[in-house]
């Protein structure tokens, strides 16, 4: 005769509430292990987690229990905690009674059945929002054998690993200070087509276009050491080279332009009161040069043959005779409208700038940036903020007025580095030099551009050679491998 239906669950309940004997412990590291898995931080800011459980064949869980897998994540501080969802490990007969009474959980991550004499395997993967306190967090896997009517008989924690996001080098990046170096030397150069009466070499300020003319020197003079410049600059020399037209004869040119170019300096002495100031006074007799480069750029009929007479062996005299008579309309019109351009006044002024102090930098970098050496660009860099346009205009143009200078290179790559931005930091790698701080700059570049052992080896170099920014560094990844080892 068949028992009731009732008389059966009356019996598989009692066999759950009878006491059990005391069984051998079934949590321990070689029964529950983790060989595999990933905790990182993606690139939208979340916090990765796949975990490969392994539960091995002599996990002997008898059938009335149940175990939950959980995987806690703690803050480097211990002040934080972040509790995952749960998977479950069910056996035979507790699995049946939890599904009759509605016990098993709706909200698990899995639910499996034990499988007595198997290995058997459970993949976990899960993510959560990044929080600055989860970095160096630590996490681990609780593992909880319950029995009868939950109640707790073993628990287990299996340490996993450490979150550490990728390591970032560029803190780490080096400037140089540029060394403050001599007087800072500029010119200012110019041209004036002076008009002389035929033949005279006296200046009358008043003729012909000379009132424009002689601004255009007074210009370029008031822009050296005029205006604001007035106890910035001091002017050192001045040089002024005169030139004639080939027409006339040889001899009489080298008095014109030699006395026009000496007429010219003193004018220009007395009027703007530069008798202290050294004039360097040389002269062009015939401005051959000059007549070529406008045959050249012309598209004169003879414009060859012309060139060929130019270009050749005759002595001023006879070539400008030939030019004249062989050409004779070409000529004409060379003489009307190119040799007055070629009776010109050649200037150059050399000053001095005076050194800055660093409450001056801001106003002459707005107004005058050409000023400023490398030292002072870099000490108007201190007053700047790090990462702003600014700051990196400041460094970029430093490398484009010293193109081949090594430190100017090389804080401009710093700049780059900082802004994570390898390809233009390779723009200014080449140029570097080799000092400690350039090694360390290489190595960082070789983590950008994700070469680890490449840049492992640079900084070590560097420190090796007395960088600080790299020692700096070595200790962090050393740290950084310490913690990963759970040292």
């Amino acid at each position: 005769m068949k028992r009731p239906a009732y008389l059966l669950l009356l019996t598989l309940l009692a066999s759950l509430l009878t006491p059990v004997q005391a069984e051998n412990k079934v949590l321990t590291p070689k029964h529950v292990t983790v060989p595999a898995y990933e905790l990182s931080r993606t690139p939208d800011n979340q916090v990765y987690l796949s975990l490969e459980i392994h539960l091995a064949k002599d996990f002997d869980m008898s059938s009335n229990r149940v175990t939950s897998f959980t995987p806690l994540f703690s803050g480097a501080d211990s002040t934080h905690t972040h509790e995952f969802t749960p998977a479950y490990v069910y056996g035979r007969r507790r699995h049946i009674v939890d599904q009759r009474a509605g016990l098993v959980p709706t909200d698990a991550y899995s639910i499996v059945r034990h499988q007595r004499g198997d290995e058997q395997v459970i993949l976990y993967h899960s993510t959560l929002p990044y929080e600055p306190w989860m970095e160096e967090g630590t996490l681990e896997l609780c593992v909880d054998l319950c029995g009868c009517a939950g109640a707790r008989q073993e628990l287990l924690y299996i340490p996993i690993g450490r979150l550490l996001s990728p390591f970032d080098p560029t803190p780490y990046v080096s400037f140089a200070t540029p060394l403050v170096t001599g007087p800072k030397r500029f010119t200012a150069k110019g041209s004036a087509y002076i008009d002389f009466r035929v033949d005279k070499i006296n200046l009358d300020p008043t003729y012909r276009r000379n009132p424009q003319e002689l601004h255009r020197i007074y210009a370029t003079i008031d822009s050296v050491r005029g205006g604001d410049n007035q106890g910035i600059t001091h002017i050192d020399s001045i040089s002024i080279k005169g030139f004639a037209s080939p027409e006339g004869r040889y001899d009489r040119n080298v008095y014109l332009a030699k006395n026009r170019a000496h007429t010219l300096a003193n004018y220009v002495k007395s009027e703007y009161a530069l008798e202290q100031v050294p004039f360097h006074i040389s002269f062009e007799p015939e401005d051959w040069e000059g007549l070529r480069r406008r045959v050249v750029e012309s598209d004169l009929t003879h414009r060859q043959q012309i060139l060929d007479i130019i270009d050749g062996t005759l002595p001023p005299d006879p070539k400008e005779w030939k030019l004249k008579s062989t050409y004779r309309q070409e000529y004409a019109h060379m003489l009307a409208d190119w040799y007055p351009a070629l009776r010109h006044s050649d200037y150059v002024i050399y000053y001095t700038v005076r050194g800055f102090t660093d409450d001056e930098l801001p106003a002459i970098y707005q107004s005058r940036p050409w000023m400023l050496s490398q030292n002072e660009l870099y000490r108007l860099s201190l007053q700047m903020q790090p990462g702003t346009d600014a700051y990196s205009e400041l460094f970029a143009s430093a490398a484009r007025r010293y193109p081949n200078d090594s430190i100017a290179n090389l804080n401009a790559m710093a700049v780059a580095l900082q802004m994570g931005n390898a390809t233009l930091a390779k723009k200014y790698e080449p140029r570097i030099g080799n000092s400690p701080e350039a090694l360390c700059n290489r190595a960082i570049l070789a983590y950008l551009e994700e070469r680890p052992s490449d840049g492992y080896a640079l900084f070590q170099q560097a420190a090796q050679q007395g960088s600080r920014q790299a020692q700096r560094a070595l200790d962090e990844l050393h740290r950084r491998q310490a913690l990963m080892e759970g040292k």
